[in-house]
This record gives structure tokens, sequence and C-alpha cells, in this order.
């Protein structure tokens, strides 16, 4: 194997990436297993084991291990695919943030409730 510059892959090359290496092109694991971090491509928080016949985003960082990818888009290709990710995932809630949200809401209905009538019943016995 030989270091070649990013500029230099083409398509349907074997790309070896190592522990703490930036997975440069998209493609499909052909040797190794590894743990990879993706989330700054897909927002997934812990790190995802990937194996022989996986695919490999780029983008992502091998956390442990060693992988051998061969490369199905190199260059501009996987350049905007992730600019897309990025931009879908800004644009849209995240599940977490909406389920927090409408609790929120319920929270505030029955807090509201509950103080009114425990108003009432403090003030029952003045009348």
């Amino acid at each position: 194997m030989r270091r070649v510059p990013f500029s230099k892959l083409k398509g349907g090359e074997p790309v070896v990436v190592g522990t703490g290496e930036t997975i440069p092109v998209d493609g499909r694991v052909l040797a190794g297993d590894a743990y990879v971090d993706q989330s700054t491509v897909t927002g997934e928080s812990l790190p995802m084991p990937r194996a022989v016949g996986d695919q490999a985003l780029a983008g992502g960082v091998v956390t442990a291990g060693r992988l051998v990818i061969r490369a199905e888009r190199v260059g501009e290709a996987t350049t905007s695919r992730i600019t897309r990710y990025i931009k879908e995932a800004l644009d849209r809630p995240a599940d977490i943030q909406t389920t927090s949200s409408a609790l929120a809401d319920r929270r505030v209905s029955i807090t509201l409730a509950s103080a009114g009538h425990r108003h009432l019943s403090a003030h029952a016995g003045d009348r």
C-alpha cells in the first residue's frame, strides 16, 4: 500500500483507514473491522461497528480498529452529500426536541390547573 493525496483518489481503489483517521471516501469495507464515529455525518452519538461488507461514509472517524474500504464515491460527491446532511439536520428539529416541547406544554397546563385548585381550596373557607 502507498499513500496518495486525497485529490488523486479514484473510485474502485482500496483505501486503508486506521484509528484516529477520517474516512475520506464513501465505500464498502473490504477487510478489517472497526468502530466508526459518524456523529458529524449522521448525528449518531455512539461509534458504530463496521466490518466486511458494511457501508462506510466519508467524514466518519475510526475510533478503534482498521478498515480497508473500496472507494465508491470520492471528492465532490462526498462533500456535497455531507453538506446536504448537515443542512437537513439543521432544518428539522430533533425528535427529543419535539418530545420535550410537547411534555413541557403538558406540564404547564397541569401546573396551572394544580395552582388554581390549590388557590380555590385555600380560600374556600374565607366565604
